[in-house]
């Protein structure tokens, strides 16, 4: 049993579990496309909310976020979040957090929703045990309609973390009509 596994290891049919553990939230999901241009079939897609949270033992250092707009597989879009403006967000999230904006505003940013007990939002981009980063929101278009984002954390070696979360065009079940006719 053993040569098989150090057989199939060798072979990299088998990997080693990460070290790491970031727990990925998103808030509102599932996600919804704006129509950017709808005879050109161009959508906008707006992030709002992405937590990233250590649930590991070690320190994680966030070094870019990334979101990958798929359509059946494939990627259509990317849009990142690099390390300096990871950095800056942290530091100004905290700050409005210790102001009790982030409290105040919990409407917009559902943090009640998003944090558990005994997570806290940290100040910078290393995340130590049971800290969390908040973007609040990142902008991405698509010249397809996707059905899918792939939230991606980079860190100093590679990514670290990802999580799907489904994108569909919106459509409501209500008709409106304007109070007058023309323009």
């Amino acid at each position: 049993m053993t040569r098989l596994y150090l057989a199939a290891l060798a072979a990299g049919m088998l990997t080693a579990a990460p070290a790491h553990a970031l727990d990925i939230r998103v808030d509102p999901a599932p996600l919804y496309v704006f129509d950017l241009s709808p005879d050109r079939g161009g959508v906008d897609l707006v992030l709002h909310n992405i937590l990233i949270v250590n649930d590991g033992e070690g320190v994680q250092e966030v070094r870019g976020v990334r979101v990958e707009l798929l359509a059946k597989g494939e990627i259509v879009s990317v849009g990142r979040a690099p390390a300096d403006m990871i950095a800056r967000r942290a530091e100004r999230i905290a700050s409005y957090s210790d102001a009790g904006l982030l409290q105040a505003m919990d409407f917009q940013f559902h943090l009640s929703r998003l944090l558990q007990p005994g997570e806290t939002l940290s100040k910078d981009a290393m995340l130590d045990p049971r800290e969390a980063f908040l973007n609040t929101s990142l902008y991405v278009s698509a010249s397809t309609m996707p059905d899918t984002a792939r939230i991606v954390v980079e860190g100093l070696k590679g990514d670290i973390g990802s999580r799907d979360v489904p994108v569909s065009r919106h459509q409501s079940p209500n008709t409106y009509r304007a109070p007058v006719d023309g323009r």
